[in-house]
């Protein structure tokens, strides 16, 4: 009979990276060195992105992020989120991270000097900072009211609008005011200033105005619109400027006249794109990209993403357009408005992308409740392959053979029952659930064999899985014959010089772990001569130890086995390399035993697995994750965490025998909308209580108490800390197995209480932020008492202060009827000292929010909610009250309960002559 043989060959692509010339850097602060590319502020480049795109790396951003990311001299690129400032290199790792402590929120773009990164805050301050070391450089300067606005750089002068309908020109070099417009705006400033090539400052305002300014801030005309104006104006070649407007429309205006509008069929968020071959490109929010005339505001063609667009359209040098969705889509399309190439990023995209060498695209993804915003890195696939080993048990390639050699490997089949004349390859990576398939040719002059290849990018660390179907004469077989989708053949993968796919922050903790087979394992031979624990704080590489309760170093003879994490600290962050490496084999579950205590694990497959889909015994319920902080922890975190590879989690072996992890070899999918922290509704009322502790980065946010509608008590131990710093846990001094990081109590009739333990071994002041996730019982209220001082706790803006002058302090926290606080604690007072407005809860929020607020005195009390224009959206309090602590609901809708859009709102209390004001986000 006759015999079949199919060599699969890993396909061998070549790049070619074609340098920049001097010439093409036209910026002398950078490629891309502000927000827009330019003073101009056109959204366009001469430099070229992607044409085969691919995710390079991705950075995380620590928090929610809306700053657009601006490239600077060297390739280093710079960007603001919720959490910090990041300079990070071209190849992924930080250059340096927040050296200056930013006080809330980094919303807008940097722009660069030669020296320096500018950029404000919702903090109420603009920054400079060294752009090689993060270290100031002056100021911050200070202001009135919040800055949105990405600073103007130009000619040594930096111009600014805030929150204060100001405009302001700043001295680059020192921050001090050059001038102060002499007029005052209609509205706050969040549109960035434009600048045109005479000088002249264009920028507009929420109060329906574009304004020209001269370069030192006089007025010279007032062009009005029919709404406000969030988009940055752009400045075209011929002196038009073009800028949308929340009334839908996009205006060209020369002169302070109109010289066309073009109605976009909604809010217009997005800043426009202007070509010096005459083309403007804008979106409207609801998500169509138009492509108009410069000359008449004709339209050219037109294009409608996946969802709405507030992101603003980028412009290469070859007239490819980009632009990113809330979605989290991310389109290339070609001159003509043809779809080149779309990238799902998989979190909503507000970012402008930035274009720098190299044909890099860089952009910055906000972030959902679950995950971090990222800074994300595309360029042209790179085609490199790895060799494999032969799937029936064959011996792998010697150590020193390349890695990105082609390798064969062959399937032998003997005594066919029939001639074969076709054969079809179905190939997938490791973990994967769908295969692709390409047909395998006859080999020319060789009777009965036929090769096929697996493209080289399926041919990775996470290995291949792969089947053969063969037919002829009618009939079809397979290899493996028993079902082979199921159990298909499997080849394991080996590279050399492997880099871990993950990015540390200098002298800060991650846990690591390592997804693959070592080649040499020992930690001497991962971290050679820089391998020294007495360079960071006597701690490098860590584990806990359960036989002595307490953290300890790995010795250079130590191992890393997959499966396991561990506690990576380094002077400088970035990355490390393991050598070479070799995928785990994906045919079946891969064990981890846990000792009694707790435990550090990973996934140890190159891919996400879904912590639900490991199969464990209902004792392993205690789970954290580790931020590069804290540790996470929530009752609903094992519904959502995955194990990622690279990183991983700690979890707690209650038991006193070893218990067993089964991971299976599957793909995790995406992970849910709602965040693991945040998961209320029927089942729970809990009661989140975060501790900061002031002039650090110190925290501890994942601690709660409250109440589940199940029969018995839901607790979550809390996980070993990794170094001394400020603590909060639920129990006392006394508690046995504890201490809680979570511990809720079945319903009660008239209420409970928790003793919290607050630990700051160096004391300080501590701030306290209660926030309630779920509804509680008619009648229930919380308060946080000072059991120490004997005292109930009132909340304000920013949540409870408390000055530590001792290591310790003990709290409660009573959920119940104020008939049960007074049982509880006769002596203390329940009449707030003085008003106050608590940040609302959760916050950004989807459908509905609480927000919290004392009175402190008989009287009005009104409670209302603004939009970003200063528009009154709804009244949720307007009544006589009696001194005491409210809760109200607002659920994202307008007076007639009509949904209302995503965004920033502001929610204002009124009581007596006191007026407090805190901001919120909708995300829809």
């Amino acid at each position: 009979m006759p015999s079949f043989r199919a060599s699969l060959m890993a396909f061998l692509g070549l790049v070619l990276l074609l340098g920049m010339s001097s010439a093409q850097a036209q910026e002398a602060t950078g490629p891309w060195p502000m927000f827009r590319h330019d003073a101009q502020r056109t959204g366009t480049t001469s430099l070229v992105g992607p044409d085969r795109p691919t995710t390079l790396w991705r950075y995380n951003l620590g928090g929610f992020s809306y700053s657009s990311p601006s490239i600077g001299p060297d390739g280093t690129v710079y960007v603001g989120s919720a959490d910090s400032i990041f300079a990070v290199r071209p190849n992924g790792t930080a250059r340096w991270t927040q050296a200056v402590s930013i006080g809330d929120f980094a919303i807008a773009s940097p722009a660069l000097g030669p020296e320096t990164l500018y950029i404000g805050a919702r903090d109420r301050r603009l920054y400079a900072l060294d752009l090689t070391t993060g270290a100031s450089r002056w100021g911050p300067r200070t202001f009135s009211e919040e800055v949105w606005t990405s600073p103007l750089l130009s000619n040594g002068q930096l111009v600014i609008g805030t929150f204060d309908f100001e405009v302001r020109g700043l001295d680059a070099s020192s921050g001090a005011d050059r001038w102060a417009s002499p007029f005052v705006g209609a509205g706050e400033f969040v549109s960035s200033a434009a600048q045109g090539s005479d000088g002249t400052l264009y920028l507009g305002d929420f109060g329906n105005q574009l304004y020209a300014l001269t370069s030192d801030g006089r007025l010279r005309w007032v062009f009005p619109t029919d709404s406000s104006i969030v988009a940055t104006p752009a400045v075209a070649p011929d002196g038009k400027v073009i800028v949308g407007a929340l009334d839908q429309f996009v205006y060209a205006v020369q002169d302070g006249r109109e010289s066309w509008r073009f109605d976009a069929g909604g809010e217009v968020v997005a800043s426009a794109a202007v070509t010096p071959d005459g083309l403007v490109y804008v979106a409207a929010r609801t998500g169509t990209l138009y492509a108009l005339n410069l000359s008449d505001g004709r339209e050219r063609w037109r294009f409608t993403a996946d969802d709405e667009v507030v992101a603003s359209p980028t412009v290469d040098g070859t007239g490819t357009v980009y632009l990113g969705s809330l979605s989290g889509t991310l389109y290339a399309l070609t001159p003509d408005g043809s779809l080149r190439w779309a990238l799902a990023l998989g979190s909503p995209i507000w970012s402008s992308p930035s274009i720098g060498p190299d044909q890099r695209l860089y952009v910055a993804t906000t972030g959902t409740e679950t995950a971090p915003g990222l800074l994300v890195a595309i360029g042209n696939r790179p085609f490199t392959v790895a060799p494999g080993d032969d799937p029936r048990g064959g011996d792998m390639p010697d150590d020193d053979q390349p890695a990105d050699e082609n390798e064969e490997e062959t399937i032998i089949v003997d005594d066919l029952p029939f001639v074969p004349d076709r054969a079809t390859l179905f190939y997938r990576r490791g973990g994967e659930t769908t295969y692709q398939s390409t047909p395998v040719s006859p080999d020319a002059g060789v009777d009965g064999t036929f090769s096929g290849a697996i493209p080289a990018d399926f041919v990775t660390l996470r290995g291949v899985e792969y089947y053969v179907e063969i037919e002829g004469e009618g009939q079809v077989l397979t290899v493996p014959p028993v079902d082979p989708q199921r159990n298909p053949l499997i080849s394991r993968v080996r590279a050399s010089d492997v880099t871990a796919a993950t990015t540390l922050r200098a002298r800060r903790y991650a846990l690591v772990s390592v997804p693959v087979e070592l080649a040499d394992a020992r930690v001497s031979a991962i971290f050679d001569d820089d391998f020294s624990s007495s360079r960071l704080r006597g701690r490098r590489l860590v584990a806990w130890s359960n036989f002595r309760q307490r953290f300890v170093d790995l010795a250079p003879t130590d191992t890393l086995a997959p499966g396991r994490s561990y506690f990576l600290i380094t002077e400088a962050g970035g990355s490390f390399d393991v050598g070479t490496a070799t995928s785990l084999s994906t045919e079946a579950p891969y064990v981890v035993t846990l000792d009694p205590g707790w435990n550090q694990v990973a996934t140890p497959f190159a891919f996400p697995v879904a912590w639900s889909s490991v199969l464990r015994d209902d004792a392993l319920s205690d789970l954290a994750l580790f931020d590069g902080r804290e540790y996470v922890q929530a009752p609903s975190l094992a519904d959502t965490v995955r194990l990622r590879p690279w990183s991983g989690l700690l979890i707690n072996n209650r038991t006193t025998s070893p218990q067993r992890l089964l991971i299976p070899p599957v793909e995790a999918g995406q992970p849910p909308v709602q965040a693991a922290k945040h998961r209320g509704g029927p089942d729970h009322s809990i009661l989140h209580v975060e501790a900061y502790l002031a002039g650090t980065d110190q925290a501890d946010r994942y601690n709660g108490v409250g109440f589940t509608s199940a029969s018995t008590d839901h607790t979550i131990l809390e996980a070993p800390p990794l170094e001394a710093g400020v603590r909060l846990s639920v129990g006392g001094p006394s508690q046995q197995d504890g201490p809680y990081a979570y511990h809720l109590r079945p319903r009660s009739t008239d209420g409970a209480s928790w003793p919290l333990t607050l630990d700051a071994p160096d004391g300080g002041e501590v701030r306290l932020v209660p926030r309630l996730e779920g509804t509680l019982p008619a009648g229930f209220a919380y308060w946080i008492v000072d059991t120490d001082r004997r005292e109930v706790l009132t909340p304000n803006a920013d949540g409870v202060r408390l000055r530590l002058d001792e290591p310790t302090r003990h709290l409660q926290v009573v959920i119940g009827t104020p008939a049960f606080l007074a049982r509880q604690h006769p002596e203390a007072s329940l009449t707030p000292r003085e008003p106050a407005l608590a940040q609302n809860y959760p916050n950004p929020f989807n459908p509905e929010t609480q927000i919290r607020y004392a009175v402190s005195e008989e009287g009005p009390v009104r409670l209302e909610v603004f939009n970003a224009l200063g528009q009154r959206v709804a009244v949720l309090v307007e009544a006589a009250q009696a001194p005491g602590r409210y809760t109200a609901t607002w659920r994202g809708t307008d007076g007639q309960g009509r949904p209302v859009a995503s965004g920033l709102y502001l929610y204002r209390l009124t009581t007596g002559r006191t007026t407090l004001t805190q901001t919120m986000l909708l995300l829809r």
